[in-house]
C-alpha cells in the first residue's frame, strides 16, 4: 500500500468516524438519496461501489425502528467536481462532509468509501471496522475536506471572459442557465483629413459616429457578437480654399451616412479591428471670388458617396477607446468651379482617401 493510499484511507476513516459520532445510535436500515450531473456515475453504479467495499443498504429500511437517510450530492464546478454526504438518523442530521476532485468519477468513488464506512458503523461505544483500502488509482488527486457546519452558498468561480464573432450562421452549445441579451453602443469623435477630393486640395474632416452591436451572453460567461456593428456617421468637410489663375474658391460641406462593420478581431478589453463599408449623402457649397474679392459664383451641389474603411480601436478600460480610421471613397457627384466666361477652374475626382484619429465613449 502506497503512502497516498494510506493517507486517503485514513482521511476517509476520519470522516466515517465523524459521521457516526454525530448520531445517538446506529440504524438497522438505510435509504440512499443520490444526485449527480449528467456524465457522472449513475445511482446503480454508486450502490455497486458501496457494496464492493463491504457495505449494503438494508432492504428492511422501511420497517426499521430508526431509519438512516444518506443524502449524496455531486456538483459540477469550474475547477472540477465537489460532492457532499449528509447522514440523517431520526431527528438528528450530521454536518455535510465535502469531497473535491478533478473528475466526477473520483468524487463518486470517494463518496462511496465514506458511505460504506457510515453504513458499517456500529452503535455508539462499539469499535468501528477497519475500512477497506482504497487504491491510489481510484482517487489520484482528491482532497478530503471536513466541514464543521453547512457551507454558505458561494458565488460561482470567476471564468475568463471570452468574446466570439458570429459572421455567418452558427450552432453554439451552452450549459444550462440564463442567456443574457444585450448590446454595446458608442459615440466617437474623430478628426483628420481627406485627400484627393479636389486635386491639390486637402480637406479638414470631422466625424461624429454612433455605433451599436448586439451581444448574447451565455451561462459560461462568453459573449457572442451577432450581426456585426451598425453605425450612423455625420461628416463635416472643409472649409478649404482652392486658388487658380486669380480666382479663389472656398469649398465646404456636410453629409450623413449609414454603415456596417465586420470585426476581424474583437476584444472589448484590448484591440478591435473592423472592416467597414458605408453609403452617405449630403451637400457641398462652393463660392468663387476673383482677385478683387468680388463673388463670381455661388452654388450648392448634392453629393453621394460610397466608402470602405479599416477601423482600429484600442479600448481604454470600460468607458473610453482610441480610434484610427483609414478609408477610401468613391464620389458619384462631380464638383466644379467656373470663371464668369464658363471656363472651368477645377473639378473633383471620383476617388479619394481619408485618415482619421479620435477618442470614443462606449457603454
Amino acid at each position: 500500500m502506497t503512502a497516498k493510499t494510506v493517507l486517503f484511507a485514513s482521511q476517509a476513516a476520519g470522516i466515517g468516524l465523524a459521521l457516526n459520532g454525530s448520531l445517538v445510535q446506529a440504524a438497522t436500515g438505510a435509504r440512499l438519496f443520490y444526485q449527480a450531473p449528467e456524465g457522472c456515475p449513475e445511482r446503480a453504479a454508486f450502490v455497486a461501489a458501496v457494496q464492493a467495499r463491504g457495505a449494503s443498504f438494508d432492504g428492511a429500511a422501511e420497517s426499521s425502528e430508526v431509519l438512516r437517510l444518506l443524502n449524496v450530492a455531486i456538483r459540477r464546478e469550474a475547477s472540477g467536481f465537489s460532492g457532499t454526504l449528509e447522514l440523517r438518523e431520526g431527528a438528528q442530521t450530521s454536518a455535510p462532509r465535502a469531497v473535491h476532485g478533478r473528475s466526477c468519477t473520483e468524487v463518486s468513488d470517494a463518496l462511496a468509501v465514506v458511505t460504506a464506512m457510515a453504513l458499517q458503523a456500529t452503535p455508539q461505544g462499539q469499535a468501528v471496522p477497519e475500512p477497506s483500502p482504497v487504491t491510489a488509482a481510484a482517487a489520484p488527486a482528491l482532497v478530503m475536506a471536513p466541514v464543521i457546519s453547512p457551507p454558505e452558498p458561494s458565488p460561482p468561480a470567476a471564468r475568463e471572459h471570452a468574446t466570439h464573432v458570429v459572421r455567418w450562421t452558427d450552432d453554439v452549445h451552452v450549459e444550462a442557465g440564463k442567456l443574457s441579451l444585450g448590446y454595446e453602443a458608442g459615440y466617437t469623435l474623430t478628426a483628420g483629413a481627406a485627400f484627393g477630393v479636389i486635386p491639390q486640395l486637402t480637406f479638414p474632416r470631422l466625424d461624429l459616429t454612433l455605433s451599436r452591436t448586439n451581444l448574447v451572453t451565455t451561462p459560461g460567461n462568453e459573449d457572442y457578437l451577432i450581426g456585426g456593428i451598425f453605425r450612423l456617421r455625420w461628416t463635416f468637410l472643409g472649409a478649404a480654399s482652392h486658388r487658380s489663375a486669380g480666382y479663389e474658391t472656398t469649398v465646404w460641406g456636410l453629409k450623413a451616412g449609414i454603415g456596417v462593420c465586420t470585426p476581424l478581431t474583437y476584444d472589448p478589453q484590448s484591440w478591435t479591428i473592423n472592416f467597414c463599408s458605408e453609403i452617405a449623402a449630403g451637400a457641398m457649397s462652393l463660392e468663387t471670388k476673383d482677385a478683387s474679392g468680388s463673388r463670381t459664383q455661388q452654388k450648392d451641389v448634392g453629393i453621394g458617396t460610397a466608402s470602405i474603411e479599416l477601423d482600429t480601436q484600442y479600448n481604454l478600460g470600460s468607458l473610453f477607446r482610441l480610434q484610427l480610421q483609414l478609408g477610401g471613397e468613391m464620389w458619384a457627384t462631380k464638383l466644379s468651379a467656373e470663371r464668369p466666361d464658363g471656363s472651368q477652374l477645377f473639378h473633383s475626382s471620383v476617388f479619394n482617401a481619408y485618415a482619421m484619429a479620435g477618442l470614443g465613449l462606449k457603454f
